[in-house]
């Protein structure tokens, strides 16, 4: 499976979608907790890499496909409907637990063409019928983060930028643990953030990611070992070879 979303206000519902290889790409939905599971979308050529559930109405389901195209279920899975999007597509999606309907979204980026095409942020407030360009932010990895603690609440772009005014205006943040090296962010429903830094271990923040204090990670923190090239020329590459078939 590529993708899960549970219902957050019936947790024996959950979505789930199949990842790559399998065609067509399929959605499935489980009302028992995962026991019986039944087909709800499904599209040739194509798979789900991101699946989310409206948090104030949980009949309302987004699934991003990986082909750029986010489609909507408004009652449960059992009609779909593709998403306007004005940009060159959906890349990914975070929903607002606070406001049915508001999502902030990136667009996808193109590279094979000069010149190429960033991914924008765009903002919703009516499930997708009309977007705004968010000028001001790019996109940040690893993503979006929604934090609903707050009223409006708070969104994160990576680790990069913070609004509280539900995406009107941004704060740039200060330095985070790990720098550009930050591969996930979580926060849990009293706003408290996580983040977890390539090779660093993880870290949390009690103040909306002003400072960051280190906490227990499950592996130790490393650095990246690469593999050192012991041939370093042609000359001595025949060597080598000499040697090891004699």
């Amino acid at each position: 499976m590529q993708a899960l979303a549970i219902d957050p206000l019936h947790p024996q519902i959950l979505y789930a979608a199949t990842g790559a290889g399998v065609n067509p790409g399929t959605v499935y939905k489980t009302v028992d907790g995962g026991n019986n599971w039944t087909v709800v979308d499904s599209a040739p050529s194509a798979m789900v890499q991101q699946l989310a559930v409206d948090a104030r109405n949980p009949n309302i389901v987004y699934a991003v496909w990986n082909n750029g195209v986010a489609r909507r279920t408004t009652d449960g899975g059992a009609t779909w409907a593709a998403v306007p999007f004005p940009g060159t597509g959906i890349l990914s999606l975070a929903l607002d637990p606070q406001a049915s309907g508001t999502i902030y979204a990136y667009s996808v980026p193109i590279f094979f063409q000069h010149p190429g095409v960033p991914s924008f942020l765009y903002r919703t407030t009516n499930g997708g019928a009309d977007w705004v360009e968010v000028p001001s932010q790019s996109q940040a990895i690893p993503g979006l983060t929604v934090d609903g603690s707050t009223n409006p609440s708070t969104v994160y772009t990576g680790l990069s930028a913070r609004s509280v005014d539900g995406g009107v205006t941004w704060t740039p943040l200060g330095p985070s643990p790990g720098g550009s090296d930050v591969s996930a962010v979580a926060v849990d429903p009293n706003g408290v953030l996580y983040t977890s830094v390539y090779g660093q271990g993880m870290f949390t923040s009690r103040d909306r990611a002003r400072t960051w204090t280190a906490i227990g990670s499950p592996i130790p923190p490393s650095t990246y070992v690469g593999i050192a090239n012991t041939v370093t020329s042609r000359s001595e590459e025949r060597r080598v070879g000499k040697e090891c078939r004699s």
